[in-house]
Protein backbone atom coordinates (compact mmCIF):
# COMPACT_ATOMS: atom_id res chain seq x y z
CA UNK A 1 0.00 0.00 0.00
CA UNK A 2 2.46 2.62 0.59
CA UNK A 3 4.48 2.09 -2.63
CA UNK A 4 1.48 3.07 -4.17
CA UNK A 5 0.60 5.88 -2.20
CA UNK A 6 3.95 6.91 -2.58
CA UNK A 7 3.63 6.48 -6.05
CA UNK A 8 0.15 8.99 -5.93
CA UNK A 9 1.64 11.70 -4.02
CA UNK A 10 4.57 11.70 -6.56
CA UNK A 11 2.31 12.32 -9.26
CA UNK A 12 0.57 15.07 -7.89
CA UNK A 13 3.03 16.62 -6.40
CA UNK A 14 4.64 16.72 -10.35
CA UNK A 15 1.52 17.03 -12.19
CA UNK A 16 1.53 20.97 -12.78
CA UNK A 17 -2.32 21.34 -13.44
CA UNK A 18 -3.08 19.78 -10.38
CA UNK A 19 -0.69 22.02 -8.06
CA UNK A 20 -2.83 25.36 -10.31
CA UNK A 21 -6.24 23.32 -9.50
CA UNK A 22 -5.51 23.30 -5.94
CA UNK A 23 -4.29 27.67 -6.51
CA UNK A 24 -7.59 28.74 -8.63
CA UNK A 25 -10.00 26.68 -6.41
CA UNK A 26 -9.04 27.36 -2.87
CA UNK A 27 -7.07 31.06 -3.87
CA UNK A 28 -10.79 31.98 -4.51
CA UNK A 29 -12.08 31.44 -1.14
CA UNK A 30 -9.18 32.20 0.65
CA UNK A 31 -8.34 36.22 -1.40
CA UNK A 32 -9.84 37.87 1.98
CA UNK A 33 -7.83 36.26 4.81
CA UNK A 34 -5.09 37.25 7.07
CA UNK A 35 -1.42 35.74 6.83
CA UNK A 36 -2.28 33.27 9.96
CA UNK A 37 -5.80 32.39 9.04
CA UNK A 38 -3.83 31.44 5.33
CA UNK A 39 -1.58 29.47 6.94
CA UNK A 40 -4.11 27.82 9.35
CA UNK A 41 -5.87 27.32 5.86
CA UNK A 42 -3.20 25.57 4.11
CA UNK A 43 -2.03 23.48 7.11
CA UNK A 44 -5.60 21.68 7.30
CA UNK A 45 -6.10 21.64 3.76
CA UNK A 46 -2.66 19.72 3.86
CA UNK A 47 -3.37 17.52 6.43
CA UNK A 48 -7.19 16.66 4.78
CA UNK A 49 -5.36 15.88 1.82
CA UNK A 50 -2.92 13.17 3.09
CA UNK A 51 -6.03 11.94 4.66
CA UNK A 52 -7.99 11.71 1.66
CA UNK A 53 -5.18 10.31 -0.10
CA UNK A 54 -4.31 7.70 2.28
CA UNK A 55 -8.12 7.00 1.96
CA UNK A 56 -7.60 6.54 -1.56
CA UNK A 57 -4.76 4.36 -1.60
CA UNK A 58 -6.26 2.40 0.98
CA UNK A 59 -9.39 1.63 -1.17
CA UNK A 60 -7.57 1.34 -4.40
CA UNK A 61 -5.57 -1.39 -1.93
CA UNK A 62 -8.93 -3.48 -0.60
CA UNK A 63 -10.62 -2.11 -4.40
CA UNK A 64 -13.02 -4.97 -4.81
CA UNK A 65 -13.27 -6.49 -1.27
CA UNK A 66 -14.63 -2.61 0.23
CA UNK A 67 -17.04 -1.58 -2.60
CA UNK A 68 -17.39 -4.09 -5.69
CA UNK A 69 -20.56 -3.13 -7.76
CA UNK A 70 -21.25 -0.42 -5.77
CA UNK A 71 -17.76 1.37 -7.16
CA UNK A 72 -20.09 2.55 -9.95
CA UNK A 73 -22.12 4.78 -7.79
CA UNK A 74 -19.11 6.38 -5.95
CA UNK A 75 -18.09 7.77 -9.52
CA UNK A 76 -21.54 8.83 -10.13
CA UNK A 77 -21.90 10.57 -7.42
CA UNK A 78 -18.06 12.15 -7.76
CA UNK A 79 -19.27 13.18 -10.96
CA UNK A 80 -22.54 14.91 -9.74
CA UNK A 81 -20.66 16.94 -7.09
CA UNK A 82 -18.28 18.18 -9.65
CA UNK A 83 -21.19 19.23 -11.88
CA UNK A 84 -22.59 20.97 -9.46
CA UNK A 85 -19.07 22.64 -7.84
CA UNK A 86 -18.51 24.03 -11.83
CA UNK A 87 -22.42 24.86 -12.07
CA UNK A 88 -21.66 27.04 -8.41
CA UNK A 89 -18.53 28.81 -9.83
CA UNK A 90 -20.15 29.54 -13.19
CA UNK A 91 -22.88 31.18 -11.09
CA UNK A 92 -20.38 32.90 -8.49
CA UNK A 93 -18.36 34.34 -11.48
CA UNK A 94 -21.27 35.57 -13.85
CA UNK A 95 -23.11 37.73 -10.78
CA UNK A 96 -19.22 38.88 -9.80
CA UNK A 97 -18.65 39.85 -13.95
CA UNK A 98 -22.86 41.35 -14.25
CA UNK A 99 -22.26 43.36 -10.64
CA UNK A 100 -18.93 44.88 -12.23
CA UNK A 101 -21.05 45.78 -15.38
CA UNK A 102 -23.68 47.69 -13.16
CA UNK A 103 -26.00 45.30 -15.09
CA UNK A 104 -27.25 43.79 -11.44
Amino acid sequence: MWTGFVVGVALIVMNPAAIVTWVVIVGSYLAGTTQAEGVFACVGIGCGSLAWFAFVAWLADHGKRVLGDRMIWVTRVVGILLIGYGAYSLGRAAYYLLGKLDVI
